[in-house]
C-alpha cells in the first residue's frame, strides 16, 4: 500500500510545499555501498552521518560513528575508543563498544557517551569477528567561544525585506515523476531548483517569513522571545504550544523537544557548536541543529540544519526513511543573501 504524505520541506520553517508517496509496507531497495566507518555528530534517519567530523569541539559530550558493512559478512563488530596522544590522560582507559549483526544488517552506529573530553588525538578501532576491520583517527580541540549576538532575531539575520536564496535538490526512490514547481530533473534522477525565503514583515517581536518555490508560497510567523525563536504558525495552522527552533540563551550542546498539545506531532532537537560552517563565501563558526520525528507508521524524518549567527539558515538536509531506508532526501544550500 502506498500512502501520500505531506513532507515538511524545511523543518526550520515547516512549509508543506512538497507531497510525495512513500511505501508504507515495503522496504525500499538500497544501492550497494562500500564498507565504511565515519565519525559524525549524530545519525540521520537512514543511518547516514549528520555533519561528518574529524575535529570535535571539547564541549562534545558524546562521540558517534556510523558504519556500513556487507550484509551477512560478519556476526559482531567490536570497537574501542582509544586515547592516542592526549596530554594528561595517561590513565584514560579504552572505551569498548560492541554490536551484533544479523544477516540483513548493512548499517548501524556506535555511540560513546560520557563527560568532557580532554583535547588531543583519539582513535576508534573496530574489529569484525575478532579481526581488525577499520579504524578512524579524530581530534578533540579546545572549543571556540560562543558566537556573541544579542538575541535569536540577530542570530537568524532577520530584517524586513531580507531574502535567502537556496539551491535545492530533491531525490529518492519514491519521489514522484512530477517534481516541485520549476524544478528540473537531471540524468541522475534528482530534481534541482531554487527556494527563496523572505522576511516580509516585522512587528515588535513577531516576524513573518515567506517561502517561495515556483508558484507556491507559504508563510510562517515567528516570535523572538527570551526563550528563543518560536514558531507560532505555518500556513493556516497555529501551533499550540509554539515550537522552539533556536533556544535562548544560546548554549551548545543542548537538547530540547516539542510536543503538540493535540499530540499530532512531536520532535526531538539537539544543537552543537561552534563548529565550522561553509557559507556562500567562506567557512565561519556556526551551529548544527538536528531534529528527529517518528511518525505513527514508524517512518522517521530527520533534519540537519546549519546556521551562522547574523546570516541565519545556511544549509539543510532532510531525510525521510522507512525501516532505515531513505525514501526521500531534500537538501537546501544557501546561494546568496539579498
Amino acid at each position: 500500500m502506498r500512502v501520500l504524505r505531506e513532507f515538511p520541506w524545511s523543518p526550520v520553517f515547516l512549509f508543506p510545499l512538497l507531497v510525495f508517496a512513500i511505501s508504507a509496507h515495503s522496504q525500499p531497495a538500497a544501492p550497494a555501498l562500500p564498507e565504511a566507518l565515519e565519525m559524525c555528530l549524530a545519525v540521520a534517519a537512514d543511518y547516514s552521518p549528520v555533519y561528518p567530523i574529524r575535529v570535535y569541539p571539547s564541549n562534545t559530550r558524546e562521540l558517534v560513528a556510523v558504519y556500513r558493512v556487507t550484509p551477512g559478512a560478519y556476526q559482531k563488530l567490536t570497537g574501542q575508543f582509544i586515547a592516542v596522544d592526549v596530554p594528561g590522560a595517561e590513565g584514560w582507559k579504552p572505551k569498548p563498544v560492541t554490536t551484533r549483526l544479523t544477516k540483513q544488517t548493512d548499517r548501524g552506529s556506535f555511540t560513546l557517551r560520557g563527560g568532557k573530553l580532554a583535547p588531543g588525538k583519539y582513535r576508534l578501532a573496530v574489529d569484525a569477528d575478532g579481526r581488525p576491520w577499520k579504524s578512524v583517527d579524530f581530534t578533540v580541540a579546545v572549543a571556540d567561544p560562543e558566537v556573541k549576538v544579542s538575541g535569536p532575531g540577530e542570530f537568524m539575520g532577520f530584517s524586513k525585506g531580507r531574502a535567502w536564496i537556496y539551491d535545492a535538490t530533491v531525490e529518492g526512490p519514491d519521489v514522484a515523476k512530477e517534481g516541485p514547481p520549476r524544478f528540473a530533473r537531471g540524468p541522475d534522477g534528482k530534481w534541482r531548483g531554487s527556494v527563496t525565503m523572505t522576511v516580509t514583515d516585522i512587528r515588535v517581536v513577531e516576524v513573518r517569513v515567506e517561502a517561495r518555490m515556483g508558484d507556491q508560497v507559504q508563510a510562517a510567523i515567528f516570535q523572538v522571545s527570551q526563550r528563543g525563536l518560536l514558531l507560532l504558525s505555518r500556513g493556516s495552522k497555529t501551533l499550540d504550544p509554539p515550537e522552539v527552533h533556536i533556544p535562548w540563551p544560546l548554549k551548545a550542546p543542548h537538547n530540547w523537544s516539542y510536543a503538540a498539545k493535540d499530540r499530532s506531532e512531536s520532535r526531538n532537537y539537539k544543537i552543537w557548536g561552534p563548529v565550522p560552517i561553509k557559507g556562500p563565501a567562506s567557512e565561519t563558526p556556526g551551529y548544527v541543529v538536528m531534529s528527529r520525528q517518528t511518525l505513527p507508521d514508524q517512518t522517521v524524518v530527520t533534519s540537519e540544519q546549519h546556521f551562522v549567527p547574523g546570516i541565519g539558515h545556511i544549509r539543510e538536509v532532510s531525510i525521510t526513511a522507512v525501516r532505515d531506508r531513505m525514501v526521500q532526501r531534500n537538501e537546501m544550500v544557501l546561494r546568496e543573501v539579498r
